[in-house]
Order: structure tokens, then C-alpha cells, then sequence
């Protein structure tokens, strides 16, 4: 009986929340990207790049102050350029995306300065 539990246990979906605040169920089939970080950054914009071998990947900028998701966006690039950034603290997060599953996000925090 335990070894049943223990098995229907492993075989649930887990369940992360976005930094968007959108729920979803972690897979292990789409490997995550990893290493992400600031590659350049200017008084306005901020590039981040990240290792992996997904076919794309989801980007979002989100607004530390108040938790608004600048900018969330798909791109089968390694690294992505926000622009058009306010001076403020910003985390950036990446997820893989393999067809129909998303790995979970990783992600980095920078500061836009004047």
C-alpha cells in the first residue's frame, strides 16, 4: 500500500506559480534553461542571455516596486533586449518551452540607473 502511495505521489504534476502570477503544472520533459544574465545594460534597456537547448523561450521583464509584468515575450533566441526600461529594480525570468510544456522560470534581478 505504501509503495502505491509513494508511486501516485511521483506521478502527480507539481504545481508552480509564474512570476506573472498565471498557475501552471511543472514537466520534466522540457529541460530549463540555466546561466542566465546581464550581458549589457544602458539607462533605458537591459540584454539577458541564458543557456539551453529548447527551441524557445518565454522572457518576462516584471517591475520589482509593485510586481507588474513589464513585458512578457517568445523568442527562439538565447538572449533578449528590453527597452524602453524606466530607471528601477527589475527581475528577469526565463522559461524553456517545448511544444505544449514549460519548464520553470529562472531568473535575475538588475537595477536600470539614469
Amino acid at each position: 500500500m505504501l509503495k502505491t502511495v509513494v508511486l501516485w505521489l511521483l506521478l502527480q504534476p507539481l504545481t508552480f506559480f509564474c512570476p506573472d502570477g498565471s498557475q501552471g503544472a511543472a514537466t520534466f520533459g522540457c529541460p530549463a534553461a540555466s546561466g542566465i544574465s546581464v550581458t549589457s545594460k544602458t539607462s533605458a534597456s537591459l540584454t539577458v542571455a541564458w543557456y539551453g537547448t529548447a527551441g524557445q523561450y518565454k522572457v518576462q521583464c516584471v517591475r520589482q516596486s509593485d510586481g507588474f509584468v513589464v513585458s512578457t515575450v517568445l523568442t527562439t533566441d538565447k538572449a533578449f533586449c528590453f527597452e524602453g526600461l524606466a530607471p528601477g529594480s527589475y527581475t528577469f525570468y526565463v522559461a524553456a518551452v517545448c511544444g505544449d510544456e514549460t519548464s520553470g522560470f529562472i531568473g535575475i534581478e538588475d537595477l536600470i540607473e539614469t
